[in-house]
């Protein structure tokens, strides 16, 4: 039998989003959907800390969904289909990949960035951008 005792000052669920940097959800294959299914697998954070917004539920299709109450930010490349239901608007392509983050609000970002090896302006990009790029991935 091995020894499941954790180390001192680990924390004790290694699934709660513990840290205050990005995830990055890179496409490798699959549907349009690939990433945001990927971005499910984000471990929630530390649900005893009290913060502004609730965290979403993140749908299979990118839709983030926030408990009715204050009104969320709407991140780039998302609308609003209601206050709390956010729907993502991106063009599909496989070099961008997505930078989520949650704000100490209780909010998330999520902000595109182009991974294409073709394009001199790589980096943050807006759907605007991704949307008249010649070189987008399909």
């Amino acid at each position: 039998m091995e020894n499941t005792m954790s180390c001192e000052g680990c924390p004790e669920l290694p699934h709660e989003m513990s840290h205050s940097g990005p995830y990055y959800i890179v496409y490798t294959g699959g549907g349009r959907h690939a990433p945001f299914v990927a971005m499910r697998a984000i471990p929630k954070p530390d649900e005893s800390i009290i913060r502004h917004f609730t965290y979403p539920t993140i749908h299979e299709d990118g839709r983030l969904e926030y408990v009715e109450g204050p009104i969320p930010p709407i991140p780039e490349g998302y609308q609003a289909l209601t206050p709390w239901i956010l729907k993502p608007i991106w063009v599909f392509c496989s070099f961008r990949l997505y930078c989520v983050k949650l704000h100490d609000e209780g909010y998330l970002e999520v902000t595109g960035k182009c991974t294409n090896p073709d394009l001199d302006a790589q980096g943050n990009v807006t759907n605007a951008v991704c949307q008249t790029c010649p070189k987008r991935g399909a």
